[in-house]
């Protein structure tokens, strides 16, 4: 990655992502032995550990299902009788082309509940979308079931580059949920709780999907 100012929450993203990586580098084939950055808090090192574990195990449980000349993949043998895959796993073609990983359990029982639990912060900012956007095909009321608890379609992304051309300053720009300090503290109170959970979600696909 390129160098990231010291201290925002991108460093942890970026300390996270390059120790997965030496731990994958580590655990499959014989790399050097990989010291966790200090930045990286003790639960989340924890969570790191057990991610790379899982990414491992995948990749060391590859299944072939071949391709045609169309281009798209198939296995004759597993059109003939159904394969269930329960285990981590990678999907690979006759060369070796990783099309799917697949890692149930990747994170934890706990992180997981938190994940669900932290879901309430949205509910404003997703309500809100659908009264100042009633008509729009992602906010339309009646897309969603009468006793959904969670309603609406927000664009959130804590940071992102304009599309088409980069920010003059170099530096991504905040959504513009989390621009205003007077409203929508829920949501930005809720990037805040994830952001653990998005720095190791963004580690596991520098890992699988560099």
């Amino acid at each position: 990655m390129s160098k990231i100012p010291h201290g925002w929450r991108m460093e942890l993203t970026d300390c996270i992502a390059s120790y997965m990586k030496a731990r994958f580098q580590e655990e499959v084939f014989s790399g050097p032995c990989t010291l966790p950055d200090i930045l990286i808090p003790f639960l989340v090192l924890c969570e790191a550990d057990r991610i790379s574990s899982v990414i491992s195990q995948a990749y060391r449980c590859p299944i072939n299902v071949g391709k045609n000349q169309g281009g798209k993949t198939c296995n004759a043998e597993a059109a003939e009788r159904y394969m269930e895959v329960t285990e981590p796993s990678i999907l690979v073609t006759d060369s070796n082309t990783i099309r799917i990983w697949y890692l149930p359990d990747t994170l934890s029982p706990k992180r997981r509940a938190n994940i669900w639990n932290r879901l309430h912060l949205l509910r404003e900012p997703l309500w809100e979308s659908i009264k100042a956007s009633p008509q729009a095909w992602r906010t339309d009321k009646s897309y969603f079931r009468d006793d959904a608890e969670l309603k609406g379609a927000i664009n959130l992304s804590p940071a992102w580059f304009q599309q088409g051309r980069g920010p003059q300053n170099g530096f991504p720009e905040a959504s513009q949920l989390l621009k205003s300090r007077t409203e929508n503290t829920s949501t930005r109170e809720w990037v805040n709780q994830m952001s653990d959970t998005n720095a190791l979600l963004s580690a596991i696909l520098h890992v699988i999907h560099p």
